[in-house]
Parts: structure tokens; C-alpha cells; sequence
């Protein structure tokens, strides 16, 4: 993805503000911690559009297309392939995506078609993890005991606080392919 934005902007240099769109955009959103009704994505958006004096739609556009469209299509050749392929071996009704980007191309990029998916800007969620409102949404939506659930995520200060804040176990994946297929062949098992 970095080699994508070096060799876009190296053409189009007089385009170069959009990096700092992009990082402004992540910065409010990893720390993002909404407590009225402001509707996240919005709000991020506009926050960025005055920290760079650019329009909000600028803001959108360029948000859009570098960190929803353009990793789509990476997003496949850098999965984590026992993992995917572990949770094609479940029934559908049996897991269900969070994430706090849109989720439903990405599990489509993924072969993960027909995921239930749900993403923390959506309007009845409307916040990022480790806020467990989301996962709290989900497992009311669908009648989950909390005892019932297991939430399997890569970052320990957003998943796991998440987990730990919902009340439910969870895992987190090792970075480390070892263990890591290690960490998928207990699930198979369990």
C-alpha cells in the first residue's frame, strides 16, 4: 500500500496534501472517542477538513479512495490464510465481522461472501473499539450469551480491551505465521 501512495505522488506531487489527509484521518480515528451523537465518520471528516483547511468532500474523496477502494484488491494477498480459511470452515451463522472500517467489501476481498458484517461508524454502532458497543449491539441482535462468543482479533489495545470490556473471551492473533497456525489448529480442535 505505501508503494502505491510513493508512486501515485511522486506523479502527482501537487496532490501531496492527500498524505496528510490520510494521516489526520488515522490519527482522529485510532483516537476517536465520541460521547454524544456526532456520527463518527462525519465528525472525522470534518475534523480533518480543519486541521487541513480543504472541504469536507475532499476529505471523503480522498479517504474513499485510498482506505476503503485502493486496499481492496491488496487486501487478499496479504491475508492471514489460516485464518480465512478457518473461518470459511465455520457455518455463517456462526461468526460475524466488527471492524472499524467498513467491513463488507473487505470480507468480500476476502472470499468471506455473505458475512454478516458491521462496521463502528454505522449509525446504531458509532464507535470504534475497545468501546464494546459494538460487539455488545451484536451479540443482542443475534441473542449471544456473552459466555457464547469469542472474539478473535490482532491488537490487544482494541480488541482485547474490547473483549475485556463486553465481558467475553477473547484471542488475539500472533503477528508470528508459527504460531499463529498454531493459535488456529487449538480453534479447530476446540
Amino acid at each position: 500500500m505505501i508503494m502505491r501512495l510513493i508512486f501515485y505522488y511522486c506523479i502527482h506531487l501537487y496532490r501531496i496534501k492527500d498524505l496528510f489527509i490520510i494521516y489526520w484521518f488515522r490519527k482522529f480515528h485510532e483516537n476517536s472517542s465520541l460521547s454524544d451523537d456526532r456520527l463518527l465518520n462525519e465528525w472525522q471528516f470534518v475534523c480533518v477538513s480543519e486541521k487541513m483547511n480543504v472541504s469536507v468532500d475532499r476529505v471523503k474523496g480522498v479517504v474513499q479512495y485510498w482506505m476503503y477502494i485502493v486496499p481492496l484488491d491488496i487486501i487478499y494477498l496479504i491475508r492471514y490464510r489460516n485464518v480465512v480459511e478457518f473461518i470459511r470452515s465455520l457455518p455463517t451463522n456462526q461468526w460475524v465481522i466488527l471492524s472499524d472500517y467498513p467491513a463488507e467489501a473487505k470480507a468480500n476481498a476476502l472470499g468471506l461472501h455473505g458475512a454478516r458484517c458491521f462496521s463502528a461508524s454505522s449509525s446504531y454502532i458509532n464507535s470504534l473499539k475497545p468501546n464494546p458497543k459494538g460487539v455488545l449491539y451484536i451479540l443482542n441482535k443475534y441473542s449471544i450469551k456473552t459466555t457464547e462468543c469469542l472474539l478473535i482479533g490482532d491488537r490487544d489495545e482494541k480488541d482485547g480491551r474490547c473483549a475485556r470490556n463486553a465481558g467475553i473471551d477473547y484471542l488475539m492473533l500472533s503477528s508470528n505465521y508459527i504460531k499463529r497456525m498454531h493459535q488456529i489448529e487449538l480453534l479447530r480442535e476446540a
